[in-house]
């Protein structure tokens, strides 16, 4: 690969570039002999908080209705496992997370990776993206994805997507703080409250 660089948002709202994440995603997801545990995403979010709570940070006060929330979604997404089978996921599927060479999308960072529910990349995609309903419809019918509860579970896994970053948000600052004076730091304690924010709207 030679030349590869990083999307804007407004790159991935291009109807073309869209098309082309949704072909790459699907081809992703159809890797369905990858070993581990079919709900990796939602065990990782438990083991996240279990960490900030050994840390002794500070959890939010609605902590566990969104956990009662999760395991809800799990159960719904668990029931369409027959028509979307688990498969590899990237589940770390934001901008600064892939390369276009001209040709093709390559992948980078795959820490987060494993078995899964591939509609979690696509809520990140649309989360990413910005995409209004309109476009986040369009992004599943050329992954074909194509009923009306097809959108109602998307909307379902963007807020397990906020909920994941709101997690890993709390750790890290719990691990590095949020010290965004020296060169690379970064307000992890804010954009965690803003995650567990957007988690109770």
């Amino acid at each position: 690969m030679a030349g590869g660089r990083h999307w804007v948002a407004a790159e991935l709202r291009e109807p073309a570039n869209r098309a082309r994440v949704a072909d790459a995603l699907r081809r992703l997801h159809g890797i369905t002999t990858t070993p581990g545990e079919d709900a990796a995403v939602f065990r990782r979010i438990e083991q996240l908080l279990a960490s900030a709570a050994r840390l002794g940070l500070g959890l939010p006060p609605g902590l566990p209705e969104h956990r009662h929330r999760l395991r809800d979604i799990e159960a719904q997404r668990a029931s369409d496992r027959d028509r979307m089978p688990p498969g590899l996921n990237h589940n770390d599927f934001w901008l600064n997370n892939f390369l276009d060479d001209g040709e093709r999308l390559w992948l980078l960072d795959w820490e987060f990776a494993g078995r899964g529910d591939g509609l979690y990349d696509l809520a990140t995609t649309v989360i990413a993206a910005g995409y209004a309903d309109e476009e986040a419809a369009r992004l599943l019918g050329e992954y074909g994805l194509d009923r009306p509860s097809d959108r109602a579970a998307l909307a379902d896994m963007k807020w397990v997507v906020l909920f994941f970053e709101a997690a890993w948000s709390l750790v890290m600052d719990g691990l590095r703080g949020s010290d965004t004076s020296v060169p690379g730091g970064y307000d992890y304690r804010d954009h965690a409250r803003r995650m567990f924010d957007r988690l109770s709207v």
